[in-house]
């Protein structure tokens, strides 16, 4: 799980779970290669490998499942716009709307919000 912290603590008595495994974030290696995987399956405009490296240095602290949502929402954002091959434009608009995303989670509300 993400949260171990909301686990009970029936689950987590010796016996049970006796190892806790900490997985970091892929770093820029990780995140090329994961979008390697991503982009094989996309109609682009260049080789996967050209935007691999490029996307993986524009998502710092992006897991797995940002990087296939990048993919998906670059895909979405040709589409609506009757492109036939997703490019470069497409994935910087996707990283941009999912880091807002992202962003809008963790936001404050304020008071006057609220109403």
């Amino acid at each position: 799980t993400n949260r171990p912290d909301i686990l009970d603590k029936a689950l987590l008595r010796p016996g049970r779970f006796d190892r806790q495994i900490t997985i970091d974030k892929p770093d820029i290696k990780g995140r090329d290669q994961i979008f390697r995987i991503y982009l094989t399956k996309l109609k682009l405009d260049q080789e996967p490998t050209f935007y691999s490296q490029r996307l993986a240095a524009l998502t710092p602290g992006f897991a797995g499942a940002d990087i296939a949502n990048v993919c998906n929402e670059a895909a979405l954002i040709a589409a609506r716009t009757d492109e036939t091959q997703i490019t470069m434009q497409h994935f910087e608009s996707a990283i941009d709307r999912i880091i807002g995303g992202l962003e809008k989670k963790n936001k404050v509300i304020s008071k006057l919000e609220r109403r």
